[in-house]
């Protein structure tokens, strides 16, 4: 009997450490699954341009959030070769300028403007590809409502939609394509979108399927109202835009004239300029002239901005 039951006991842990060690080996399995498909969402260092994934993303990674904003808005990666030859066509210039007029004046502006251009065209490229996509996204959800209409699943309208739109759309919702794709919850993708480029009408969509996901129910009417609020959005910024066409013009205008007109004077007498840098009270006056000049194109930028 004891014989029996000590036998019963190592055939009861044997069972015990196989059962084990194989829902241990589904897990491994699985983890390894799930590792590969996040692999394939995230390019790794070796698919990165050369030196992005050492000192470019160091610098990215302590740049202010708004960088990171308008990095994602923009949908640009920085890479090593075109930061390096712009560096060094930078530093040509400014050692050019320093070589013709023997001043720090000259290669101080240089550099200074190099520092300024790329931010500013960033912000602007980010502009203009945020106001295509949020051109797009009431098309978007129409055309998302109408595969409801006839009898898609959310899920499926919402791939179908995205594989159909335009270039501005695809550009910001492939990725959540993809996660969708792997398994992730639908709100969930869109809302790591939305996080990433900060976007008030994702929010909305986001909060609209989360409320469907939750509560149940159908998702069209929601998306035909988030939709008539888009377009009714859409309608009176262009109406806030026509209206202060007059006041954009004129403050253009203000804001180019001094450097125009100082490069015309240069160009037809420089003898003339020459005082500004020249002499010590001409730098001074070309100092405060540059920094009037800052001063009053961020309060005219001020002034101008219209938020709804």
């Amino acid at each position: 009997m004891t014989v029996l039951i000590i036998f019963a006991g190592i055939v009861l842990l044997a069972s015990v450490v196989i059962l084990s060690s194989r829902e241990g080996r589904e897990q491994r399995e699985a983890g390894a699954l799930l590792t590969e498909r996040l692999q394939t969402l995230t390019p790794s260092l070796a698919e990165l341009p050369s030196g992005q994934a050492a000192w470019i993303g160091q610098l990215i990674a302590r740049a202010p959030p708004g960088f990171h904003r308008a990095l994602a808005r923009a949908d640009v990666t920085i890479k090593a070769r075109p930061l390096m030859i712009y560096a060094i066509v930078v530093t040509a210039l400014a050692a050019l300028f320093w070589l013709r007029w023997h001043g720090v004046m000259a290669p101080l502006v240089v550099i200074m403007v190099g520092m300024i251009l790329p931010p500013l065209y960033l912000q602007r490229l980010a502009a203009r590809r945020m106001s295509a996509f949020v051109e797009l996204l009431p098309h978007y959800l129409d055309s998302i409502r109408q595969l409801l209409a006839v009898g898609n699943s959310f899920q499926q309208a919402l791939i179908k939609s995205t594989d159909n739109a335009g270039l501005p759309v695809q550009r910001y919702l492939q990725p959540a394509m993809r996660r969708i794709a792997n398994g992730a919850p639908v709100p969930d993708a869109i809302d790591t979108v939305a996080e990433r480029i900060d976007l008030p009408e994702l929010y909305m969509i986001v909060a609209t399927v989360r409320t469907n996901a939750r509560f149940g129910g159908n998702v069209g009417p929601p998306l035909a109202g988030l939709v008539n609020l888009l377009r009714s959005r859409a309608r009176v910024l262009r109406e806030l835009a026509a209206a202060s066409a007059e006041t954009r013009m004129s403050a253009i205008i203000l804001c180019a004239l001094p450097p125009v007109a100082m490069v015309l004077i240069s160009v037809i007498n420089f003898g003339y300029m020459k005082y500004l840098w020249e002499t010590e009270a001409g730098r001074h006056l070309l100092m405060f002239g540059f920094g009037f000049q800052a001063l009053g194109m961020v309060t005219m930028r001020r002034l101008m901005r219209l938020d709804f």
